[in-house]
């Protein structure tokens, strides 16, 4: 996991906080305004890069817990998201 000055350096930039008030924004968005490698998000939320990558480009849902942990990280509202979740089972 990251340590605490590795989430803190993962702050969304002014511009992409802009654009989160005018619009939803997808995960792959919310992911590069944090300046993070589609590696490094699969990391942190414990799943393998290549599940990651296929829930990103549509081919897999994210479950809502991931959303929601990506959402912390970004220190954004989940209703700004553009995304359709998979039931947890």
């Amino acid at each position: 996991m990251y340590t605490n000055r590795v989430l803190y350096e993962c702050k969304l930039t002014n511009s992409v906080r802009r654009r989160l008030r005018m619009e939803k924004m997808t995960i792959k968005q919310i992911r590069v305004g944090l300046n993070m490698t589609q590696k490094q998000m699969a990391k942190y939320l414990g799943i393998s890069t290549v599940s990651y990558t296929n829930k990103e480009i549509g081919k897999r849902r994210f479950y809502f817990d991931e959303v929601k942990r990506i959402c912390e990280l970004a220190k954004i509202s989940i209703d700004v998201v553009k995304i359709e979740v998979a039931k947890a089972i």
